[in-house]
């Protein structure tokens, strides 16, 4: 293999792809936004909840009590209801009201008072939260109460491990700029096989297996470095940097194999366009599972980029290390490495 010609064409690649009019300035803003809309959101997290309420019998004073005490209350048709509502989001609390509390009270007997939590939920609130349904029932029949209240945890217990939101977009800004990268591969290969470049080249000694390998240190070189400099200035890099830049160098070998196989079945310029926005949207859905929980099922597995922003959310956000991601790895390598081959088969088809 002629390493002198490969270092020649992955230097032109180089040097092509900064001229771009196109992919060079956008790549630019695009750090330079990533960056800004980082440091501009907020990082802390909002806890401020809204409440769910089921009751058989709602009492008045009840509602009264808890609206005096700043706490938005919104009535719902029944537990399941209330529980559907938790799962998608609406509520970070869930309140049930067993039977007719009030009349319980009136008789002396012991009311029941169920109380869910969404699992972000800060556990430093939530006993608060029951002492201040106890003391809002103690207020409201002027006695001393009798109130049994049961508290439950719906969904996986984040207790100490609310994310600001700025911090579950990073797995969605690096994802960006791997994309970003690969569609500016797609149009160089696209444009040299426009001008038969690419056929030219095989005319000299360069046998297609060096070509290849050429656009493939390209594609990942140019993804790694860019991406990584993303992650070091928003703070990606602060805790097992070497587990992150090694997810990145796996992200960045995948969207080169997507590279690959878009310019394999682009005619043009405007079809790598096409090809690159619909690879976009599809890649990006298992970011909207970490964005906001609950919102895609376990189907996104499919979707191999679920399994480079799974992995930098684990370790970015919960400080997961080798021993807990070392599966995602495994996967998407396997997909990367599939579709260089995959998208390598299918250019040297088109060059023949």
């Amino acid at each position: 293999m002629n390493w002198r010609m490969i270092c020649t064409l992955i230097h032109k690649d180089v040097v092509l792809f900064l001229r771009n009019r196109l992919f060079a300035p956008v790549t630019v803003f695009a750090l330079v936004s990533y960056g800004t809309l980082y440091f501009v959101m907020p990082d802390v997290v909002d806890e401020v909840h809204e409440v769910g309420l089921y009751a058989p019998v709602i009492p008045p004073s009840f509602v009264k009590a808890m609206a005096d005490e700043g706490v938005v209350i919104q009535e719902m048709e029944s537990e399941r209801a209330l529980e559907d509502a938790m799962v998608e989001g609406k509520f970070e609390v869930g309140i049930v009201l067993l039977g007719d509390m009030i009349h319980a009270l009136e008789a002396g007997e012991k009311g029941g008072i169920k109380v869910i939590f969404g699992s972000g939920f800060p556990k430093e609130l939530q006993d608060a939260f029951i002492t201040l349904l106890q003391e809002m029932i103690y207020r409201i029949k002027g006695q001393p109460m009798m109130v049994e209240a049961s508290e439950e945890i719906l969904g996986p217990d984040m207790t100490g491990m609310q994310i600001p939101l700025r911090d579950r977009m990073i797995p969605l800004f690096a994802l960006f700029v791997l994309m970003t990268e690969t569609m500016g591969l797609a149009t160089l290969i696209t444009e040299e096989f426009e001008r038969r470049t690419l056929q030219a080249l095989l005319v000299t000694p360069l046998r297609i297996e060096g070509l290849m390998l050429s656009k493939s240190i390209t594609g990942v070189g140019l993804a790694f470095i860019q991406v990584m400099l993303l992650m070091a200035v928003i703070g990606g890099l602060r805790y097992q940097p070497v587990l992150v830049l090694s997810t990145l160098l796996l992200g960045a070998l995948l969207v080169t194999g997507i590279g690959f196989m878009m310019a394999s079945a682009a005619k043009d310029l405007m079809s790598v366009s096409a090809w690159g926005i619909f690879a976009m949207l599809v890649l990006l859905i298992p970011s909207f599972g970490i964005l906001f929980p609950g919102v895609v099922s376990q189907w996104v597995k499919v979707i191999p980029s679920y399994y480079l922003v799974d992995t930098m959310h684990q370790v970015v956000n919960f400080r997961s290390g080798w021993s807990g991601v070392w599966q995602n790895l495994f996967v998407l390598f396997a997909f990367g490495a599939a579709f260089v081959w995959i998208g390598t088969m299918a250019l040297r088809r088109r060059l023949r």
